[in-house]
């Protein structure tokens, strides 16, 4: 069994496949309503939002509600690593 499941279409996953996942290709990101998942996200909030995410600006829609919402806010800040510490 796979630790991770890769659900896309087959153009995705051809480009998954040929390149890896880039931080160029991510236009959206959701975020989950539910608050103790924001215990659990925040270290992968700090890692896309406060490295690797900003090494590619573009523009990115995020799509949050509840926690999501304020965990995307946080992330939007001049300083993403600051505002999702704060």
């Amino acid at each position: 069994m796979s630790a991770i499941v890769v659900r896309a279409g087959p153009r995705a996953l051809a480009r998954l496949r040929e390149h890896g996942l880039r931080a160029e290709d991510v236009a959206m990101i959701p975020g989950a309503a539910g608050g103790p998942k924001a215990l659990g996200l925040n270290g992968l909030d700090l890692a896309l939002f406060g490295d690797w995410l900003p090494k590619r600006p573009r523009v990115r829609h995020l799509i949050g509600a509840s926690i999501g919402a304020w965990r995307f806010a946080a992330a939007c800040r001049s300083d993403p690593a600051t505002g999702l510490r704060e």
